[in-house]
């Protein structure tokens, strides 16, 4: 028996399409009145368009079957003395429309079945009443000869057209312009909007208001309103951020509105069209190029996405023709008249015919048929994504990587009902269309990139078209450009965090898919979107902001946690799946191994055991050691990796068994081992595959490990004995050490774009319960603490000890250094013949350059996910052309890469505890700095091996070549700045005492990283020669050195520090001086930008540089 995967409704896929070129009426002169009128009235028999006349206000009244060219001396209705703002048909008679003006007056007219010979210019009434102008017409919908009119004056007139009589005049309920009015369906009442931002319902029989809302919509453009079937208002309007915005309102029940979603960004007045017979909306914007439909239904979210169907122009105004006019035998439901600038277009709404085999309508499918149409049918959702998608997406989205879509199919895999609910809600309201903006909107199409067809190729028109929608974000909506990037992030997570409360979910997801922080912290309010959520009862809300990465565990200003805030507001269900979200990851761990989970009332753990697999030999006690021993982050991580390949496997169980294998198992459906993510190490890459050759057992043994040592650091208890758990140990196989580990990772693609937070965020959230961890060896007596007391304040002591010695050999050591290089200079002052004399480079800076030996070349590492610049391969003499010097390769500094060896050697896929192979750059070693040092060649040598230490063997910076016995290059670029007029680098004198203190490691790595991104945007900007770039990239960089530089000392007591310092600021300096040459000094003066981009790189490369090697220097010198 089928299955129903989508909302059921016979409009789903109602699709539009324009008339033939020769069914448009061409060459009409369209109004061009900035007013916010339809400009157009249809009915079965004419098309009345307002048009652009001298002398005062015109429109013109087509035949419907007269298409084609309008001739320029067709007939007009004219009369008025000033523009004409609205039209509207008689619905009781084809041949009567009446039409408004600025000139104050109402005019209804006869129009002839035949074609008149002049102009229409005798109207058969003209109705006055108003004092200023009148914008708005609307017919009475069952009572024949009653039109209403509105106008500035704020005055609402009803009329008796066969006399001219006023029946009502509402003159004392709108303090301001009236925007629009509607009767509903039996003409009873009237909803208004005004200027003043407030919904109102007239019974204009009793001449007054039954109900009023005050800012339905909070922004100050105009707001419109109407009568659905079900009795409820829809309305658009716009939010105090200006965006568009549709609302679903009770006229019971004014509080809070039935639906409100967030449209877009335009700044066109949408047009709403309503069709009673099948509940549908149709939103027409002014200057749009599109039309969105919904439907609206009783069932949540009341207001359901449909479709958009877009053209390429424009729309200046829009008809709507009613049902008694459309050809129903074509299965037409509407049919819009749209005004460009010279030509009105129509365009026919239709609704598909179900033929008598699926097979011929594929975009049609509604349940699962078991034949060749399965691969058609969207078994399969992407959490992340808020799509379903069928089996060959599927195969490209797993391919991506959980930090891109978190794929879980539909019915083989377990769902929390109200995550799964989630999904289909956003499914359901058109979240595909967050990802497709531009592809929607054909005035924002600009390289002709067109959506996959279902009968396309997987590989390599699909897989591109998803990679480039989801991985690249092609697509999606992109905010206007501006200075700090993080002010708008923080503008978009207080939009975030003010639209949990609502049941908006594509609004919340639109704005997630623009950069806002699931875990913002309102800075004025206490709280996260998750608090607020939580406490609206906002479940489904609550659901998306924990799959992008919310905590549920996060404290509020007054320590309370969203599971505080649910429960406190009553919302029980929800807090207890906010503790299911917080041990989301044992609970994901446990549940593989032995398909049940703790029900978190009675604990919240379960440790499957494995008493046939017990390993009693050291090498497992040593492993269990080291996976203890693990820092809190890194043990985290680890348990991240581990909870990906969980997933990875659960999902190939499911591929496995429900393809077809013969068509879509194939390799480049199958999905071996984790994807790459770019924001992981190149070592922890490797680690997460490396997980994939696990057998079962070695496998579930690792879990096991882990959910135990998760335990204990959550509830803080003591490290055990290695022999006290010997269940929990694992097999060593010793035949395996020798197999061969992958030695490189390729990227799946090569991109440098950021990947939206996803599932690594969520975990990480959901793992920080784990953050107390307790390494001591259990309960200690009186006399065992104060032995260890005294024992520590001894140490301390000979630490302060050996700090102050180690100062003053430091000390000496600077004074030797001064004087070697004063006899350097001197020396080389003598031999040099007369003329300018080059002055010698530090020694730190020969050092950097001699580190790599005569003739050798820096180790490359492989590849990795963001490559900065490759430009080259062979080096060059340290003496060739400044061009050569480019022949190196920069890739950022991935900090945490021997932090995570640590991660990975614990559980190797060999012998699973075995110890990482090959000699890291920690296992240098290293001499520390001598007070004996005599001669300025020991002085050069011993800085050399300090350079080599900080820098390590396999160093991507160190590409000079040494034996130059004049300057380095770091040398000479610093000489030639310090003849800049305006350059006055941060060299602090030695003089003084020097601060032996370092910033921690993680801050210098943190600001390592945002100078190495806004490195990668300087290098695309020059391979894509974009020079206008380079200034605005170069004051970031700048900025970025500025703040790094800044957690350092002012008198650094280390050489190397100070050294990378100053070079460090020296090349953000010249950067700047580089990239301000690409704007010339005089207009029309040449730029060589070939020479230019070369300068840049180089720079860019320096600064790369020496960053790494201060965090290579903090790092070790932390260890020590």
């Amino acid at each position: 028996m089928s299955r129903r995967v989508v909302r059921q409704s016979k409009f789903r896929h109602v699709f539009g399409q324009a008339a033939k070129a020769d069914q448009a009426y061409e060459d009409i002169r369209v109004s061009k009145v900035t007013w916010d009128s339809s400009f157009c009235a249809v009915n079965p028999k004419f098309l009345a368009i307002i048009v652009e006349a001298g002398g005062g206000g015109a429109f013109i009244v087509l035949p419907l079957a007269k298409t084609g060219r309008v001739d320029k001396n067709y007939p007009l209705v004219t009369g008025h003395t000033a523009p004409v703002l609205d039209i509207d048909w008689c619905p009781h008679n084809d041949n009567v429309i009446a039409s408004a003006s600025d000139d104050t007056t109402i005019m209804v007219w006869q129009i002839p079945d035949y074609t008149p010979m002049r102009n229409i210019t005798e109207p058969i009434i003209t109705l006055e009443g108003h004092s200023k102008r009148v914008g708005i017409l609307s017919w009475h919908p069952t009572a024949r000869n009653v039109l209403l009119s509105a106008g500035g004056d704020n005055v609402i007139i009803i009329w008796n057209v066969g006399t001219g009589e006023v029946l009502l005049s509402l003159d004392d309920m709108h303090p301001d312009i009236i925007h629009s009015v509607c009767w509903n369906s039996n003409g009873s009442l009237l909803a208004t909007t005004c200027k003043d931002k407030t919904l109102r319902i007239i019974d204009p029989r009793k001449g007054q208001v039954v109900a009023e809302r005050f800012a339905a919509h909070e922004g100050m453009r105009p707001m419109r309103a109407i009568f659905t079937r079900q009795g409820h208002i829809f309305t658009t309007g716009f939010t105090r951020m200006s965006q568009r915005e549709l609302g679903l309102w009770d006229p019971n029940n004014f509080v809070e509105p039935v639906a409100l979603q967030e449209m877009d960004t335009s700044n066109g007045v949408l047009l709403p069209f309503y069709d009673a017979d099948s509940s549908i909306v149709y939103l027409c914007g002014k200057g749009d190029s599109s039309i969105r439909y919904f439907e609206i239904t009783d069932e949540p979210p009341f207001v359901h996405y449909l479709n958009t169907f877009g053209s390429k122009e424009p729309q200046r105004g829009m008809g709507f023709m009613p049902k008694r006019g459309l050809d129903v035998s074509k299965c037409e439901i509407a049919r819009f008249y749209k005004l460009h600038e010279r030509k009105c277009e129509p365009i026919i709404m239709t609704v598909p015919r179900k033929g008598s085999s699926l097979s011929t309508h594929k975009s049609l499918l509604l349940w699962r048929r078991r034949d060749k149409m399965d691969r058609l049918y969207p078994g399969w959702a992407s959490i992340s994504r808020g799509v379903l998608v069928c089996d060959e997406c599927c195969s490209v989205h797993r391919s991506l990587g959980r930090h891109i879509s978190i794929v879980k199919h539909l019915r083989h895999s377990a769902w929390p009902p109200t995550l799964l609910q989630m999904v289909h809600t956003l499914a359901s309201n058109g979240a595909n269309s967050i990802w497709e903006h531009s592809l929607l909107d054909p005035a924002q199409v600009q390289s002709g990139r067109r959506k996959a067809n279902p009968q396309d190729k997987v590989h390599p028109i699909k897989s591109e078209f998803i990679r480039a929608k989801y991985q690249m974000l092609a697509f999606v909506h992109k905010l206007p450009c501006r200075d700090d990037d993080g002010v708008t992030a923080k503008d978009l997570s207080k939009q975030l965090h003010s639209s949990v409360r609502t049941g908006n979910l594509e609004t919340c997801l639109r704005l997630l898919s623009l950069g806002a922080q699931a875990n913002f912290f309102h800075p004025e309010k206490g709280t996260t979107p998750l608090h607020v959520a939580a406490k609206a009862g906002q479940t489904l809300q609550a659901e998306l902001l924990v799959v992008y990465g919310a905590d549920p565990g996060s404290p509020d200003v007054n320590g309370r946690t969203p599971i505080d805030y649910a429960r406190q507001a009553g919302h029980h269900e929800l807090a207890e799946r906010l503790v299911e979200c917080q041990y989301e990851l044992t609970d994901r761990l446990a549940f593989y191994l032995c398909g049940r989970k703790p029900d978190h009332k009675n604990g919240h753990y379960i440790i499957p055991q494995m008493a046939d697999s017990l390993d009693l030999s050291e090498l497992a006690k040593a492993a269990k050691k080291k996976l203890q021993a693990l820092s809190n982050r890194l043990f985290e991580e680890l348990a991240m990796d581990v909870y990906d390949e969980v997933d990875r496997r659960e999902n190939d169980a499911v591929w496995l068994a429900t393809q077809n294998h013969s068509t879509l198992v194939t390799e480049r459906s199958a999905v071996p081992f984790l994807p790459v993510n770019p924001e992981y190490s190149a070592t922890r890459n490797q680690g997460r595959q490396k997980l994939a050759r696990f057998n079962a057992r070695e496998f579930a043994t690792l879990i096991i490990d882990i959910l135990s040592e998760a335990k204990r650091r959550q509830q803080g208890k003591s490290l055990s004995s290695p022999t006290d758990n010997l269940e929990l140990s694992v097999r060593s196989q010793s035949d395996l050490d020798d197999q061969h580990d992958y030695d490189s990772v390729a990227s799946d693609e090569d991109t440098d774009q950021e990947p939206l937070r996803s599932a690594g965020a969520t975990r990480n959230n959901r793992a920080r319960s784990m953050d107390s961890s307790d390494l001591s060896d259990g309960a200690v007596t009186l006399q065992e603490y104060l032995e260890l007391k005294k024992a520590l304040a001894t140490s301390e002591a000979k630490v302060q000890q050996l700090m102050k010695v180690n100062s003053s050999l430091s000390d000496e050591l600077r004074r030797l250094q001064r004087e070697i290089h004063k006899l350097q200079a001197e020396n080389l002052q003598i031999r040099q013949p007369p003329g300018p004399v080059p002055t010698p480079s530090l020694p730190s800076e020969r050092a950097e350059h001699s580190s790599m030996g005569p003739g050798g070349s820096a180790h490359r590492r492989d590849r990795q996910a963001f490559s900065m610049y490759e430009p080259g391969s062979a080096l060059k003499p340290f003496g060739g052309p400044p061009g050569d010097e480019l022949a190196t390769r920069l890739q950022p500094f991935h900090s945490t890469e021997l932090e995570d060896d640590a991660i990975y050697s614990v559980h190797g896929p060999a012998g699973l505890y075995r110890i990482r192979k090959g000699v890291s750059a920690s296992a240098v070693p290293f001499t520390p700095p001598s007070p004996l040092l005599s001669c300025s060649q020991e002085g050069s040598r011993h800085t050399s091996k300090l350079s080599r230490h900080g820098s390590g063997a396999d160093s991507d910076y160190e590409n000079t070549q040494s034996g130059d016995p004049l300057l380095g290059l770091e040398g000479k670029r610093f000489l030639e700045l310090g003849k800049e007029e305006d350059f006055h680098p941060e060299l602090e004198s030695l003089d003084g005492d020097l601060d032996p203190g370092l910033p921690s490691t993680e801050d210098v790595i943190l600001k390592t990283e945002q100078v190495t991104k806004n490195i990668q945007e300087l290098l695309r900007a020059a391979q894509e020669f974009k020079h206008d770039s380079f200034v605005p990239c170069s004051e970031k960089i700048h900025l970025a050195v500025t703040e790094m530089a800044s957690l350092f000392p002012k008198r650094p007591a280390l050489e190397p520090v100070r050294s990378s310092l100053r070079l460090l600021n020296a090349s953000a300096y010249r950067l700047q001086s580089e990239c301000r040459k690409t704007v010339p000094p005089e207009p029309g003066a040449p730029v060589d930008f070939q020479l230019l981009t070369q300068q840049v790189i180089q720079c860019a490369y320096d600064i790369a540089k020496a960053a790494k090697q201060l965090v290579t220097i903090t790092t070790r010198e932390k260890k020590q």
